[in-house]
């Protein structure tokens, strides 16, 4: 139970935490005299807000999701192996059809 409480305490941190990130960069912009960089970044800041406050209800079950995906992942470790190696057919395959 505390793990599902760090969960969600971590997931909301990070929601206002790119808040922050936002409004600090339109005050570094401001000072600069990038008023336009400075007010697309209040706005980006001001859609997170609201964001945060319409999906506020459903972040617990995304941290319950976000919990039963971790215990199937660590029970399977081939999904991530599968994954990768995929990633690196298809990788591959773009170099050399592109070439």
């Amino acid at each position: 139970m505390l793990f599902f409480l760090i969960q969600i305490n971590e997931i909301i941190l990070y929601y206002y935490y790119s808040v922050g990130i936002l409004v600090v960069n339109a005050i570094a912009w401001f000072a600069a005299g990038q008023t336009i960089i400075a007010v697309v970044c209040i706005i980006f800041a001001l859609i997170n807000l609201v964001y945060i406050y319409l999906v506020r209800n459903r972040i617990k079950f995304a941290s319950i999701m976000l919990e039963i995906v971790v215990k199937v992942i660590s029970s399977f470790p081939a999904m991530v192996y599968y994954s990768f190696a995929s990633i690196f057919v298809q990788v591959i395959k773009k170099i050399i059809i592109n070439k």
